[in-house]
């Protein structure tokens, strides 16, 4: 079983230490409670000058072990689990890369009712030109609304 490594929190140095298993203490001191934000992510409160600041874990620990995140990447998760910020887990990547990582792990928005194999049979049967986007939607039991979503390229554009 390997070690848990702690480093500095970015920006807290001195105060705060974060580990490659997303776990957050004070320094030397005592383990912070995480707890999940609105949109199902691992969160703590960090404090500086005097201030709350809510952070998310996976991006202390991707800082602290990899690097500060640069201009128009993010966060992207292994396995899709929002709470899991063990280091093993993480990455910096692109939007793009993120979506299609929700798309292979379910929690795309669309793909809780179609996946990837569904779109590229939809893309397929548009191209195709035979069936109505009725027909399509009724055979995938989603609406038609979101067949021409597919259609126009406003849902599953990377697909």
């Amino acid at each position: 079983m390997k070690t848990e490594s702690w480093r500095s929190v970015l920006g807290f140095e001195g105060k705060y230490c974060v580990s490659d298993y997303g776990r957050i203490r004070r320094d030397g001191g005592d383990i912070l409670k995480i707890s999940k934000d609105c949109k199902g992510y691992a969160r703590t409160y960090l404090y500086r000058n005097g201030q709350r600041m809510t952070l998310r874990v996976h991006t202390l620990v991707l800082e602290a072990f990899v690097c500060k995140r640069k201009h128009g990447m993010q966060c992207c998760h292994y396995d899709g689990d929002r709470l899991n910020a063990r280091l093993d887990n993480l990455r910096w990547d692109t939007p793009s890369a993120n979506r299609l990582d929700s798309v292979r792990h379910g929690t795309h928005a669309c793909g809780r009712k179609l996946t990837l194999a569904n779109v590229v049979e939809i893309k397929q049967l548009i191209l195709d030109g035979e069936f109505s986007d009725a027909k399509i939607a009724e055979s995938f039991s989603v609406t038609a609304s979101a067949i021409q979503k597919i259609r126009i390229g406003s849902r599953w554009r990377s697909v």
